[in-house]
């Protein structure tokens, strides 16, 4: 069960890079002008992070799952773990957020109190 949760975070964390990352952003768009024959209905599978989802999930549990290298699962867990971390200090970014958020309604609040 851990291995189909950690290959969910990876497939998110691979369209993420995919469709964000800017390191990326030329060789996705490169790909898209020279692959024309791919478009359906005027979009491009590689603009569509459903499509990106579905094949990028599909590919990666067939590596993982069938050719089970050691390098393959430390890569994935890599990912797996960066994209925790990430949101991992997302809540603790609005826990401190909320936190300075009640420092300066309390800061407020005494300022208004009349003596």
């Amino acid at each position: 069960m851990i291995e189909i949760i950690a290959m969910v975070i990876f497939a998110e964390a691979i369209v993420n890079l995919v469709f964000k990352g800017t390191v990326l952003q030329p060789l996705r768009d490169t790909i898209i002008n020279h692959t024309d024959f791919l478009r359906v209905r005027g979009e491009h599978p590689l603009e569509c992070k459903l499509c990106v989802s579905v094949w990028v999930g599909l590919l990666s549990s067939l590596v993982y799952l069938f050719l089970g290298i050691v390098c393959i699962k430390w890569f994935v867990m890599g990912i797996v773990i960066h994209r925790l971390s990430n949101w991992f200090h997302l809540v603790i970014s609005l826990l401190a957020d909320i936190q300075m958020d009640k420092r300066i309604d309390r800061r407020k609040n005494l300022q208004q109190k009349p003596n």
